[in-house]
């Protein structure tokens, strides 16, 4: 059998040569399906389906039919809560096939009874291929907070769970009418006509036309439908997600399906008054356009979507507690079933949880959890550094907290727990100073090598669930480690005393909004140049990527690129590079979309490195995988090298981003959150596998594209030449000196220095950007500690 995902159950009787259908279209668009047959009788079989917080199917005759198992008494009817996309695992007692062991946050144990129970229950929200509109999650009980069902609404009247019906929302196929509403300019909780404005103070404004048709598919006929005219301008307008500035701006298009059979010549009259829209109410979304979707009622595409209800006799189940939150770590993942002694119903239970594993000899009655101090290293690591000067680390851990390993650190000796709770950047600036944090920007230092932890959130006010962001993210440089960075709703945080203290950097509201996960980082080449944000576009120009060069005294945002090839999106990582000041690198986790974004230009402009167009295929054109990016470094002996870490492991370029390949190096294809370099090490996070550690040496001398170390001062072509806008200028150094390399004009007018500092022996680049000077020939000079060493032409072509 296998649960795929979402949609259906497959079954196989030639070893997984030919597959049909099971338990068919259940729970369409969400989450995982997990399946378990009965060691004692494969007959039966169990489902375990995200949805509506835990859905459970058997069937008892090998998948030829299947029916619900509800809960007997409705208590413990969600057992994965909201949280079933992520923890769902089943497993069926050893002995008993009427008894099975559910994983969600926490495990619970339940076993078949005798009776039945007539039910209806909305099992599906299916979008089907093509749909141009999101639904926003705004708290529902159902699918991800993005339904309400009526029966389940205090304010709604006159519905019960008994009077649901499957309903379709179609597109392109025809229009019908709708109970319009609008509300107060100056209604709900901000007073700006947006959010909180209760049913009872919604307008009826009459009967109009929309360009969709609700269908009951139960009974194949229409039904009733209103929605909240957000403009208050006469028609149904969706446009992509905005709750911010003027009110007819917000994208509050909300939807309310009624149980009342249409008729296209006359309103319902318990509808078509003020407040009206709670009779028959029986669902009510937030729908709002897809991003770079269009919105044209005349032309819209056929196309639907669809929430599905059942009606069916279930079997009854009891459950209980199998382990509770003070027993083993949260969040089962896998749950396997070590059978002993049938005669004496022995058995052993192994769990995989966030916190790694549990272990059971008495088939749950008390446990035994694996953990880091005993060398268990496949923790889920979310950042990692390295003590100054030794072989020690730090590291962040997803649910496990934060660790330090002993000196001379390897794979099988064990690590020291310093606090716990999710484990985000961490900091270790000398023997006796190290910062970690946990989320919601609780910071956490130790002035004593670790012995204690105190908070770290002096002046700090963006912390907890309200005003932190989950993921804790750090700033710093080597530079100047005392100047930490993070960042929340506020803007930027600085502290200059090593989070003794922060201050505020704060940025206007119209340019800065939490969102999601930010990040912030502080420039390799230079600490003054700091950049924060979450995105590089944004529809309301917020949320958008800043940038400093002052040392964080002030931030200014990038502008917003074109669409492509920057994607709709939050960043998934932010990343600058070792000698280029004006160089940084935005990270992306879209489907289809560019991966890496790289300015040289301090944001004016953007180029994508992975090879994606604007088509959204997810075909890349130079061989990085279509896979989420966290992480990336540029060596600094070596800039044509860059590392990328993401889903699948760690991919690799030896010619400056102009190709890519796996790097098949003898690390795991594990997921990577962060590539740091330190001293002599690279040191890589994993999600899963640990940290990992690699001298830089073996990394250049495996490199077949590293040249060796350079006998002469060489200042090379540019490429290309001619260009627009932007060229690369390459050079060599023979031994560690100052270099300086200056563009100039044909007047012999200084136009830009594109570099002035020390350079370790080797091949380097420099990126130039020049898209604000005109057409024309320029010169390039290079000086190495004040002597001229060459100078070349390049020719600006536009």
């Amino acid at each position: 059998y296998a649960g795929v995902n979402s949609e259906t159950v497959l079954k196989s009787t030639d070893g997984g040569q030919t597959w049909s259908k099971s338990l068919n279209n259940v729970v369409t668009g969400l989450g995982r399906i997990e399946i378990a047959i009965a060691p004692s009788d494969p007959n039966v079989v169990y489902a375990a389906i995200d949805a509506s917080g835990g859905v459970l199917y058997r069937t008892t005759d090998g998948g030829d039919t299947w029916g619900l198992v509800e809960d007997s008494d409705d208590v413990n009817e969600g057992w994965m809560g909201e949280q079933g996309w992520y923890d769902n695992a089943i497993a069926v007692h050893p002995f008993s096939p009427d008894t099975v062991f559910l994983g969600g946050i926490f495990g619970w144990k339940s076993w078949v009874v005798e009776g039945t129970e007539r039910i209806t229950g909305i099992t599906e929200f299916y979008e089907a291929p093509g749909l141009f509109i999101d639904f926003v999650n705004f708290g529902a009980p159902l699918f991800g907070g993005r339904l309400q069902a009526g029966y389940d609404d205090d304010e709604a009247v006159d519905i019960t769970q008994e009077q649901t019906v499957s309903v379709e929302v179609r597109f392109g196929q025809g229009s019908q009418k709708a109970h319009r509403f609008a509300v107060s300019r100056t209604g709900g909780t901000a007073g700006d006509g947006g959010a909180g404005i209760p049913f009872s103070q919604y307008r009826y404004r009459g009967y109009v036309d929309v360009p969709f048709q609700v269908w009951d598919t139960d009974n194949n006929r229409q039904l009733m439908v209103s929605f909240r005219d957000q403009a208050d301008d006469g028609a149904y307008n969706l446009i992509e997600f905005n709750t911010s500035g003027d009110r007819d701006l917000h994208s509050r298009e909300y939807l309310f399906v009624h149980r009342y059979p249409y008729d296209a010549d006359n309103p319902k009259a318990e509808i078509a008054a003020n407040g009206g829209l709670i009779n028959g109410l029986m669902y009510f979304l937030w729908p709002h356009l897809a991003a770079e979707e269009t919105w044209d009622p005349e032309n819209l595409p056929n196309t639907f979507f669809r929430i599905g209800v059942i009606q069916a006799d279930a079997k009854l189940r009891d459950m209980e507690f199998w382990v509770e939150h003070n027993e083993v770590h949260v969040d089962h993942h896998n749950i396997t079933m070590v059978p002993i002694n049938e005669a004496t119903n022995e058995f052993h239970i192994l769990s995989g949880t966030d916190g790694g594993f549990a272990y059971s000899r008495d088939g749950g009655e008390t446990w035994m959890e694996g953990d880091q101090s005993r060398g268990y290293n496949t923790s889920q690591f979310y950042d990692a550094t390295k003590r100054p000067g030794f072989s020690m680390y730090l590291g962040g851990t997803q649910d496990n907290g934060t660790w330090r390993s002993y000196n001379n650190a390897n794979s099988r000796r064990g690590w020291l727990l310093s606090f716990g709770a999710d484990g985000f950047d961490v900091v270790w600036k000398g023997q006796d100073s190290l910062i970690g944090s946990w989320q919601f920007n609780n910071i956490r230092r130790s002035v004593d090598g670790g012995r204690s932890w105190p908070p770290a959130i002096n002046g700090l006010e963006d912390v907890g669930v309200q005003r932190g962001q989950f993921f804790t993210n750090l700033g710093t440089s080597v530079d100047r480690p005392d100047h930490i960075f993070t960042i929340g709703p506020s803007g930027v945080w600085q502290s200059t005393d090593f989070a003794g203290t922060w201050i505020a950097r704060s940025l206007p509201s119209t340019r800065w909004q939490r969102f999601g996960q930010g990040k912030v980082r502080v420039s390799l080449a230079d600490p003054d140049v700091v950049w924060a944000g979450y995105r590089l576009r944004s529809p309301d120009n917020r949320q958008t990527l800043h940038v400093s060069t002052n040392g964080g005294s002030s931030f200014r945002p990038i502008p917003v690129p074109p669409l492509y090839p920057a994607p709709n999106a939050a960043i998934s990582g932010l990343a600058t590079h070792p000698h280029s000041r004006e160089t940084a690198y935005a990270l992306f986790s879209v489907s289809g979309w560019p991966k890496i974004l790289r300015t040289t230009d301090m944001g004016t402009t953007w180029e994508d490195l992975t090879g994606f167009d604007d088509s959204g295929t997810g075909e890349s054109a130079n061989g990085f995988p279509n896979v989420r990016v966290y992480d990336l470094e540029v060596f600094p002996d070596n800039p044509n090298i860059i590392w990328a870490g993401t889903d699948i492991g760690l991919f690799e370029s030896t010619d400056h981003g102009e190709s890519w390949h796996y790097a098949d190096n003898g690390l795991p294809a594990a997921i990577i959150w962060r590539i740091r370099i330190v001293e002599d090490q690279v040191i890589l996070a994993t999600h899963g596998r640990g940290v990992w550690t690699l001298d830089l040496t073996e990394v250049q001398t495996s490199t077949d594209q590293l040249a060796e170390i350079p006998t002469a001062f060489e200042l090379e072509g540019n490429y290309p030449n001619p260009f627009n806008p932007s060229t690369t200028i390459a050079f060599e150094v023979s031994h560690e000196s100052h270099v300086t390399v200056t563009v100039f004009d044909v007047l012999g007018r200084k136009v830009v220095t594109l570099t002035d500092q020390a350079y370790v022996p080797g091949r380097h680049l420099l990126d130039w950007n020049a898209s604000d000077l005109a057409s024309g020939q320029y010169f390039y000079r290079m000086e190495v500690d004040g002597t001229i060493v060459g100078s070349k032409s390049m020719h600006l072509i536009k």
